[in-house]
C-alpha cells in the first residue's frame, strides 16, 4: 500500500463528508441542531468540485480552508478553516517538521479495542518513520471515548521543547500516572 498524496487524503475526507450527510446529520440532531452533515456536506463539495491541486502542501491547505471559509456556515466552518490554516503555517514555519521531534496519540472511541489502536499505531509509526519524521512520545489507550462508538482518533502534533518539558512532567489522574 503506497503512502497517499495530501492531495488525495484532502479529497478522501471531502468524498466522506459527502457521502455521510444524513448519518452526521442524525448524530447531530442528538445534541445539537441537527445540520452538522448538511454544513460538512456543503463545503467538501464545493472541495471536490474545485479540485484544488498545489504544488507544496501548505498552498493546498489554504486553497481548502478558503473554499471551506466561504462555503461552509456554522461553528464547524470557521473551526475547519483556522486549523487548516494553522496547519498550513506550522508547515511553513517548520518546512512540514521532517526530522522534528513528533507527539502521536491514538485513542479509540469506545468501540475499538486497543490492539486495533495499537495495530493502527504501528501502522502510523511506520508511514511518518519512512516519511523521514521522528516519533518522540507517543500514546496508546483509551482516552477519549464516546459510549462505545467504533472508530479511533489519531493526532500527530510537532513536539517542541516547551510541549516535550510539559508532556514529561509528573501526572497522576485517575486516567494516566507517570513520573510522579
Amino acid at each position: 500500500m503506497s503512502t497517499p498524496t495530501l492531495a488525495e487524503v484532502v479529497r478522501l475526507v471531502a468524498r466522506t463528508a459527502v457521502e455521510h450527510r444524513t448519518e452526521w446529520n442524525a448524530l447531530d440532531a442528538a445534541v445539537g441542531d441537527g445540520d452538522f452533515g448538511t454544513t460538512a456536506h456543503r463545503g467538501f463539495a464545493a472541495v471536490l468540485a474545485s479540485t484544488p491541486d498545489h504544488d507544496d502542501p501548505a498552498s493546498l491547505l489554504r486553497a481548502v480552508a478558503e473554499i471551506l471559509s466561504r462555503e461552509t456556515g456554522g461553528s464547524s466552518g470557521p473551526l475547519w478553516t483556522i486549523g487548516l490554516f494553522q496547519a498550513a503555517q506550522a508547515i511553513d514555519d517548520d518546512g512540514g517538521g521532517v526530522g522534528a521531534p513528533l507527539l502521536v496519540l491514538v485513542t479509540g472511541l469506545g468501540g475499538t479495542t486497543l490492539i486495533e489502536q495499537y495495530v493502527l499505531f504501528g501502522e502510523l509509526h511506520a508511514r511518518l518513520t519512512r516519511a523521514g519524521h521522528r516519533v518522540a512520545r507517543s500514546l496508546v489507550g483509551p482516552y477519549l471515548t464516546a459510549l462505545d462508538m467504533p472508530g479511533a482518533v489519531l493526532t500527530v502534533a510537532l513536539f517542541d521543547e516547551e510541549l516535550t518539558a510539559l508532556w514529561d512532567a509528573p501526572v497522576a489522574t485517575a486516567g494516566l500516572r507517570w513520573g510522579a
